[in-house]
């Protein structure tokens, strides 16, 4: 059966179709999913004060090692000297360490706020995705807590997670 070729406006067509395919793919909002039984958090959804992504920041670091904090917590703040030992050691296995905290309404100002007045030297980061929910994970561990992520430029996949700060502020 010989074939013919197609007329321009089918190849048109299908072109279009092919593109808008390519956008609605990528206007998708950004969510955490899970991959092969490990969750995955979206880096792009965690914006600082000054609007970059956790992603963005993360950026040679093949492991993050983030806490959970909020300004409700007292714990974080008796807690921030162990803090900030944890952070060192992160340091120096050459692990990012970041400070998360998920807004409860708009004023992500007091927020940031808290975060500095922990005075633990690491850059501070509030959900920001308008469009998808934090992680379940994330939204249900108590503060402080712990996540230590496996990373790539865009996603983190949970390694590990505690609540509240090892008594050794070692990294398990």
């Amino acid at each position: 059966m010989p074939t013919r070729p197609l007329k321009k406006p089918v190849v048109i067509s299908f072109v279009v179709l092919c593109l808008l395919a390519v956008g609605f793919v990528t206007a998708l909002p950004a969510q955490t999913n899970v991959q092969d039984g490990v969750e995955v958090i979206d880096l792009r959804s965690w914006r600082n004060q000054e609007g970059r992504t956790l992603a963005d920041v993360n950026q040679g670091h093949s492991m993050a090692l983030v806490v959970l904090v909020s300004p409700n917590c007292d714990t974080c703040a008796e807690a921030k000297t162990s803090l900030e030992n944890l952070r060192e050691r992160a340091k120096k296995a050459g692990i990012g360490y970041y400070v998360l905290m998920i807004p409860d309404g708009t004023d992500t100002q007091k927020y940031f706020s808290y975060a500095d007045s922990l005075k633990i030297n690491a850059e501070a980061f509030v959900w920001s995705n308008a469009e998808a929910k934090a992680s379940p994970t994330l939204t249900t561990m108590p503060v402080p807590s712990h996540v230590l992520l496996s990373t790539d430029r865009f996603e983190g996949r949970i390694s590990n997670k505690w609540a509240g700060v090892p008594p050794s502020t070692s990294i398990p």
